[in-house]
């Protein structure tokens, strides 16, 4: 079994006896990982982009410690500039969750020092699906529209989420990345630069693109689920219902889509929608015990 490490809260109001509280959590660092796209391909490449696409770690944050937050800073190349796509690496240990559910938030740098000051933007409740098992790490992309033009200077840019443990954006730790700022905040304590919790750290896996979504003939999309129990009892039959999208130019007719429990197929049927239109399919699956991965 892995081992994870975890850094400490130390203040010199303490002595080095005292118990402190562990708040601050990496996954156990690894060679290069790479953590691409379904297709092989990294998410937002034309964009703003600051990591290798090779994850040695993971960064987290405890729960019970309130409201967290990790940002990146990014700097246009030009301006004016508007952000239309996020995309963030995440993974996450065998216990945890498959989803995580976040807020994409846009500071500026007029904090202490130039840290993250106001909030810009939010973008509530988007949800990553299907999270891999460290040291699996997958790329999520997010079109994203209604944020103010970046008209000069730099922004942090990251999520904000309610911390349960377990879930981790993937975290360049390459000596050979440039380092980027970045910022970790916790509700009891502010904001921190991100070496002040993991002296390695080069960039985070998060990444923004300004060409917005590619609109290809033949494109759909799948998720989120729509219809999830939080509870499932054993022997009890569920429709997993997700939405699907047809995010291309073509009319589609008799997609196949699939329904996988465990990696193994468990259903199948096909699905016509014209382009931009939008609708839902279900699967029925019957609870059984354990851990299992739907998608």
């Amino acid at each position: 079994m892995k081992k994870f490490l975890l850094f400490i809260i130390t203040s010199a109001l303490f002595s080095v006896s005292s118990v402190y509280a562990q708040y601050a959590t990496q996954v156990t660092k690894l060679p290069f990982i790479n953590g691409p796209k379904a297709d092989g391909s990294p998410m937002c490449a034309n964009g703003l982009v600051y990591d290798d696409n090779t994850w040695e770690n993971g960064y987290g944050w405890s729960p019970n410690f309130g409201t967290g937050k990790w940002v990146l800073k990014f700097t246009p190349l030009s301006y004016p500039w508007t952000m239309n796509q996020f995309c963030i690496a995440l993974t996450r240990v065998p216990s945890g969750s498959s989803t995580w559910t976040f807020d994409i938030e846009i500071w500026d740098t007029t904090g202490a020092g130039g840290s993250p000051g106001t909030l810009v933007h939010s973008i509530p409740n988007q949800t990553a699906t299907g999270l891999p098992v460290w040291p699996s790490v997958q790329w999520f992309d997010f079109y994203v529209s209604g944020i103010p033009a970046f008209q000069n200077g730099s922004y942090y840019i990251g999520i904000s989420y309610t911390p349960v443990g377990e879930r981790y954006i993937g975290a360049d730790e390459s000596p050979t990345t440039p380092l980027r700022p970045g910022y970790g905040y916790i509700q009891a304590y502010g904001w921190s630069t991100i070496q002040y919790y993991f002296p390695f750290y080069r960039a985070m896996g998060i990444r923004v693109d300004s060409t917005g979504q590619v609109v290809l003939a033949h494109d759909y999309a799948v998720g989120p689920f729509l219809s999830m129990p939080t509870l499932f009892t054993q022997g009890q039959t569920y429709n997993i219902k997700a939405r699907i999208r047809n995010l291309g130019s073509s009319n589609e007719s008799g997609v196949p889509i699939k329904f996988f429990v465990d990696n193994s197929q468990a259903g199948s049927v096909t699905f016509s929608l014209n382009a931009g239109a939008t609708d839902s399919v279900s699967f029925p699956w019957t609870a059984a015990g354990g851990n299992h991965t739907l998608r």
